[in-house]
């Protein structure tokens, strides 16, 4: 039951820290793209809950406890497509739709060089986190 309980709040611990990261990501791409909108609704924060989506946040620990399955779904950035204007308007568009996989990929990759550098650290200094 404790490591269900540890489970389920890294869950959501790691389901806010995306949500703000990969939403504000997105969110700042409309903008040099030319879209402002969401900035004008303040969407450009790293504030996860700006970005999290209520129900989302209640069916992904249900789910993960009723079938194992981890679904978690973000409020979708308000994007005008209007706004962005020639010229590369289709590869604007492109990476419009890439940023928040791309906002995820970083992530990814910042997280993993952090976890190697402080097992550098930790192996070089030989401290003894396991107590």
């Amino acid at each position: 039951m404790v490591e269900t309980i540890k489970v389920l709040i890294a869950l959501i611990l790691a389901y806010l820290l995306i949500a703000g990261i990969a939403g504000a990501f997105q969110a700042w791409v409309a903008d040099k793209m030319g879209d402002s909108t969401a900035r004008d609704i303040g969407m450009m924060s790293v504030n996860p809950f700006v970005h999290v989506d209520p129900v989302s946040l209640i069916i992904m620990p249900l789910g993960f406890l009723w079938a194992g399955i981890v679904i978690g779904l973000s409020r979708p950035i308000p994007i005008t497509w209007h706004h962005i204007r020639s010229p590369l308007r289709w590869i604007k568009l492109g990476i419009l739709a890439l940023a928040q996989p791309l906002a995820m990929l970083m992530l990814l990759v910042g997280l993993l060089l952090l976890q190697l550098v402080l097992h550098m650290v930790f192996v070089s200094f030989r401290w003894d986190v396991s107590a």
